[in-house]
């Protein structure tokens, strides 16, 4: 509470009277978190328990749920555990999740049970194997017909009419019964208690002790962050000034990202397929698939004469390829991000903060502000929370301080500028605080610095001596009582401001504020510094008196001005300063975090090593992941761009329309200036995001949460099994065909099988025969016995056993008998195991990145540029390296298999933040270097940027240019010579550098190049630079191709089947200029708008059509583009509208892709429609979600669309332009699985 004047004084004595008599034992306690812990934090039983692991000594009350212990502190917190069953009675977590017999009484009070089941709650678990309960049925009962299984509620158990527990009707009810609530009667007038009948009472009703807040719950999915905070909370203690409450920022949306790679996450997924064969009179019979995972059983279409597109197919080597078709298939995943923190940016971890044990600072003044952006910009011991008052005590420490460590907004702000930039701030803070109806939402009303009391202790009472009355004091960790005083506080009041007065204030904008009197201006334009100066100081705290005020007026008119205007101003013990002093102190930006993210950008589905030598090939028809991202919480992102604003208006011009006082251009600091924030550039990432030149040092937590999602793919499995016949099962279970005599035994024997007759004997399948003991001597054979192994007869093979004694067959392991040869089981099933990686590329969205780095490197009015102002050639600097920052973090999933590319050997995942290690590399060590004498500081580097990744080449590179070589190989010759169809490369990615030298290894490997009509690709204008360095626009990434590669050395013309505008690579006109410069080039045939006429109709795809539109092709070419085509960037077929479109514009190209590969009678179709028009359609296979077609399929529809061509009258000059592989073909693997993962 902020108090004036003398009435300070005044209410410090009352608060000490009221205090006084206020006893400690009168405060409550605070509620007990419940303490449960996980006996074993791994998953069982189906679940992964998110609680604390290792209980204590003292947690000996134990429960388990769903397969996983759990033990806890006190028989109430058990009992609370499992809180969606057992929570607290009376709570607002009562609710209780449970079926009960409905029951009813007849008109004679006997109680009597209907066959029917009421479920209700708010939050259904259901068991496993349990059907989905229905939705909320108004009171109307459901047919149900069956048993119910669901949160220990098992029908058969609780049956009370004797019908085995199967429910007739089931109805289910939402509308929070409560288990300590009376007795409820439901709409079909029957009574049905919560808290009777067959509803567990012991551990539900029992009353439990309300102070104890049930535990968290620990689900196979924990839940999702708790985003109920609130921009009006207002907490004590807080963490620390420059972070005051960590991951609950006022801004609960993510925006302002910018977007850089994230490590590969490898998940595992797996299913078997059986072929199960079955044993008629001893050989093999029928024989069946199957499979036990419950997400196939249903959806594999087994092999059959009646499903010929997936029938088995005889190999001729006594072996039988089988095709299956596993239909969406459900992969649901979440992962644990622990440990990350965001580098370089700030760090209130390391230093003195509320936190128990955090009493001192572990970084050094000169780490805080060398190493960190926050500290080199708000100084090192500016935050008196955390350290109190600045002392003069040590006045060489003093001027340290002030001098090296306080940072470069201090020393080139004015004083009125810091005023004006801090009355922001404070005015920020009090709209959006609970003082106010407003609640703004801008920032949180924190702590800004702490002020001694009176009373330090209640009982006994003990005065704190005098001198800390009122003054500024550490906010933690010391004895002394003290009062909070927050950034809002100076707005508090209706009566007065606490801000300062201002110079410029006029007689007329005074008369309607809360301070009339505080005008310095008159309404003749003059101004009176002296009566500022005077309100100035006594705002201060201090006591201003004319030292001849008390002369009479005609005495003083005598006088000269100077004399006349004297004035003494002297502390004013009443009227305490420690408002004026905390003032300068209050941090002139934000303090708020804000929400980033860590989300799946795409998903790829692999083979993996691990699977069976059955699995002959796997293909994907179809996958796509929804994913609930990963919240990451930034400290200091929102408070260094407000801050770097402030840095750069203190060298940008001032508004001209704008003057102080005396006339003179004046700067004002009440609004941001979004001009200086020019436009960056984004660095290319390498494959897999193993990112090799990045920055890091200790920095703030991210209380990063998880990310969870569902992978759902279709896939098409071949296995191959064998066919029985002449042995060849019998081989296959690791026996051989061979005749076996009664006088023989064998290691393993399983009867005939699929043996057959060899010179005229017949064979039996087994292994390891050799004769049977025999000895005419022996007293079993004297007695005309034989002797056989002693287990013949415990497997029941013995008709009749002679004699048991060792002696009758001279060997203890022989018994005297008649027996015949055991047959073993054979293993009647040949499993083939599917085995799977999905690989989840990720992806961090960093808030404030993109501005952060423009406004302080990189931006062309940047900080870093004013000291540097010429980049470039025979300069300090050659140019600014886009550097990323990096954190170790540690994925934990049950399913997770490896992180990144296997191949690298990396064991440590990292998370990258875009441009910061270059914040850290330019700004922090770059400047100072420039202010240092020559010879100081860290020299910059002046190489030419290396890339990202440049020094980790990929492995796969070499296999994904041969196999994509073999695969158009494969195609060109399959589909023979043709009439119509001519045959381009693989559609390369132009844009990116991964794709030309993959494309050398193809050149390389393929054995069709001749065959090849023209060269395929994708190129954008982009707000990147093209591998060779130049501006990142659609020719130049061409023409980089063309000149770095080998195909690019040969004649070939160049088919751009994609163009468009990346997000930040530049205007309309600047791509119209390309599309004129590709229609003058000799190489280039012409080029295909992505997504044109937003065919595709998605969100992700519909800002390329937005940033080009029809307006775009009018300025390129009119209504006469025949160098110009259409890519729908979907499937065949838009329909017949597409191709209208297209042609109304005089287009002569048009692309759509094939799914099916290819699609039959829908693509020949659309190829006729696009032929109709005169434009040439070029046909696509295989996205990065689903797999192209076989080699030969697609060979063999090729020549089937040529011949219906020819026979529909098409003459040999209307051509058709096929893509012999992959589109892109370093990130849509489907052509080359087997060089990952191998």
């Amino acid at each position: 509470m902020l108090i004036k004047g003398s009435a300070k004084l005044v209410l410090y004595l009352l608060n000490f009277l009221l205090l006084a008599i206020v006893l400690k034992g009168f405060l409550a306690p605070p509620p007990v978190k419940a303490a449960c812990y996980c006996s074993n934090p791994q998953p069982e039983a189906g679940g992964w328990c998110k609680c604390t692991s290792t209980p204590p000594s003292s947690a000996t009350f134990c429960t388990t749920e769903q397969g996983v212990e759990v033990c806890c502190e006190s028989e109430f917190e058990k009992n609370t555990y499992w809180s969606r069953i057992n929570p607290i009675c009376g709570s607002a977590v009562e609710t209780v999740p449970y079926c009960s017999y409905r029951r009813g009484f007849e008109p004679d009070g006997t109680e009597f049970f209907h066959n029917d089941v009421t479920c209700w709650g708010t939050e259904w678990s259901l068991d496993p194997g349990t059907p989905d309960l229905p939705d909320e049925t108004n009171g109307q009962l459901r047919d149900w017909n069956q048993t119910i299984l669901y949160n220990g509620f098992n029908s058969v158990e609780r049956d009370p009419t004797g019908n085995a527990g199967r429910v007739a009707h089931i109805h289910t009810c939402q509308s929070d019964l409560y288990c300590c609530g009376s007795t409820i009667t439901d709409s079909d007038g029957n009574n049905v208690s919560a808290c009777a009948g067959y509803v567990p009472q012991a551990s539900s009703c029992t009353p439990q002790n309300t102070s104890i807040t049930p535990p968290d719950w620990c689900a196979n999915v924990p839940s999702p962050r708790d985003r109920s905070w609130s921009c009006q909370d207002e907490n004590d203690p807080e963490f620390h000034t420059y972070r005051p409450y960590p991951a609950e920022p006022c801004n609960k949306q993510a925006t302002e990202l910018a977007l850089f790679c994230g490590n590969t996450l490898n998940l595992t997924d797996g299913f078997g397929i059986e072929k199960r064969y079955t044993i008629s009179g001893g050989t093999i019979g029928a024989d069946y698939f199957y499979t036990d995972d419950p997400q196939c059983a249903d959806k594999v279409n087994w092999c059959s004469v009646d499903s010929p597109n997936y029938s088995c197919t005889d190999n001729g080597d006594g072996t039988e390829t089988c095709r299956f078709l596993i239909q969406d298939r459900n992969v649901d995943f979440w992962v644990d991000l622990q440990g990350a923190y965001l580098p370089i940016m700030g760090n209130t971890e390391l230093v003195t903060n509320s936190e128990p044990g955090n009493e001192e600072d572990s970084l050094t003044d000169p780490q805080k502000v060398n190493e960190y952006v926050s500290w080199y910009l708000n100084g090192a011991k500016f935050n008196p929370v955390e350290y109190g008052a600045l002392s003069k005590d040590d006045e060489n420490k003093f001027n340290e301080t002030m001098i090296n460590f306080s940072g470069p907004l201090r020393k080139l702000l004015s004083h009125r500028n810091q005023r004006d930039i801090i009355e922001l701030e404070t005015l920020d803070a009090y709209r959006s605080s609970s003082e106010t109806n407003e609640d703004a939402q801008i920032r949180h009303n924190q702590i800004i610095g702490c002020v001694g009391n009176v009373i330090r202790s209640l009982v006994p009472p003990t005065l704190e001596p005098v001198g800390i009355w009122g003054k500024i004091l550490k906010c933690y960790h010391e004895g002394h009582t003290k009062s909070k005083i927050r950034a809002g506080d100076y707005f508090q009041y209706a009566d007065e401001d606490q801000i300062p007065p201002k110079e410029n204030t006029t007689r007329q904008q005074a008369a309607g504020s809360l301070n009339p009197d505080q005008w310095y201006i008159d309404d003749n334009g003059n101004y009176d510094f002296l009566k500022w100066y005077r309100d100035y100081q006594r705002w201060r705290g201090r006591l201003c008196l004319g030292i001849f005020s008390f002369l009479p007026g005609f005495i003083r008119d005598l006088m000269p001005d100077l004399l006349q205007d004297l004035t003494f101003c002297f502390n004013n013990p009443l009227d305490p300063d420690y408002m004026g002093n905390l003032y300068f102190t209050v941090p002139m930006s934000s303090t708020e975090d804000r929400i980033g993210l860590v989300d799946v950008e795409r998903a790829n589905i692999f083979p993996h090593p691990n699977r069976s030598e059955r699995v002959t090939d796997f293909r994907v028809i179809d996958q796509s992941v929804n994913t609930d991202p990963a919240d990451l919480f930034f400290a200091h992102m929102q408070e260094t761009s407000e801050l770097a604003d402030i840095l750069q208006r203190t060298f940008a011009p001032c508004p001209a329309n704008r003057f102080d006082i005396e006339g003179n251009p004046r700067c004002e600091f009440f609004e941001r200036d979004s001009s200086l924030v020019t436009p960056v550039t984004s660095v290319e990432p390498p494959e897999w995001c193993d990112v090799t030149d990045v920055r890091s040092n200790p920095g703030d937590n991210l209380h990063a949460d998880q990310l969870s999602g569902q992978l759902i793919y279709t896939s098409e499995v071949s296995c191959q099994f064998t066919i029985p016949g002449e042995g060849r099962f019998c081989e296959s279970i690791g026996a051989s065909c061979r005749p076996v005599s009664s006088g023989q035994m064998c290691e393993t024997y399983y009867g005939q099988l699929d043996c057959g007759i060899e010179g005229g004997t017949q064979t039996y399948c087994a292994n390891g025969c050799s004769s049977l003991p025999y000895n005419p001597s022996w007293p079993c054979m004297l007695a005309g016995y034989g002797c056989y192994p002693r287990n013949w007869n415990e497997r029941g093979s013995c008709t009749l056993v002679y004699d048991e004694e060792p002696s009758s067959c001279n060997d203890s392991g022989l018994i005297c008998g008649a027996c015949s040869q055991p047959t073993d089981d054979a293993s009647l099933v040949q499993e083939c195991n599917v085995a799977v990686f999905a690989s989840l590329e990720t992806q961090t969205k960093t808030p404030k990145a993109d501005e952060v780095w423009s406004r302080l490197v990189a931006g062309e009015k940047g900080v870093f540029q004013k000291f540097y102002p010429k980049i470039g050639a025979n300069t300090p600097i050659k140019e600014i390296c886009d550097i990323p920052a990096s954190s170790p973090v540690s994925f934990t999933s049950p399913w997770l298999d490896s992180v990144g590319n296997p191949a690298s050997g990396r064991t440590q995942p990292e998370l990258y933040f875009p441009h910061i290690g270059g914040i850290q590399q330019y700004f922090l060590k770059g400047i100072q270097t420039a202010l240092r004498p020559q010879g100081f500081g860290e020299p910059q580097p002046s190489y030419e940027c290396p890339k990202l990744g440049a020094n980790l080449p990929s492995p796969s590179e070499e296999c994904i240019g041969r196999t994509i070589a073999e695969y158009m190989d494969g195609v060109i010759t399959t589909a023979g010579d043709l009439t119509h169809i001519r045959f381009t490369s693989p559609a390369w990615n132009m844009t990116n550098a991964i794709d030309a030298r993959i494309s050398d290894f193809w050149y390389n490997n393929a054995t069709s190049i001749g065959r090849l009509y023209a060269i395929a690709g994708n190129a954008y204008n982009t707000d990147w630079q093209t591998p060779s360095g130049r501006e990142g626009t659609v020719t130049n990434f061409v023409n980089d191709f063309l000149s770095s590669t080998l195909i690019g050395g040969t004649e070939l013309p160049v088919i751009i089947t994609e163009t468009g505008i990346t997000e930040n690579g530049g205007s309309r006109e600047r791509w119209v200029n390309e599309m004129h410069a590709v229609q003058n080039s000799s190489r280039m045939l012409g080029a295909l708008i992505f997504n044109a006429f937003n065919a595709a109709d998605d969100a992700a795809w519909s800002a390329f059509w937005n940033r080009i539109g029809l307006q775009g092709i009018l300025d390129t070419c009119g209504r006469n583009c025949s160098y110009l085509g259409a890519n729908s960037a979907v499937f065949y077929t838009r329909g017949e509208g597409f191709y209208n479109d297209a042609a109304s514009f005089g287009m002569g190209y048009s692309l759509e892709i094939d799914i099916t590969g290819p699609n039959g009678q829908t693509t020949t179709q659309a190829v006729k429609w696009a032929l109709d028009r005169g434009m040439t359609p070029i046909i696509r296979v295989g996205t990065a979600v689903s797999d192209g077609p076989r080699a030969d399929d697609y060979g063999n529809y090729l020549r089937q669309l040529d011949q219906e061509l020819t026979n529909s009258g098409y003459g040999s000059n209307q051509i058709v332009l096929a893509i012999a592989g992959p589109n892109e073909p370093q990130s849509e693997y489907w052509a080359s699985r087997e060089c990952f993962f191998e």
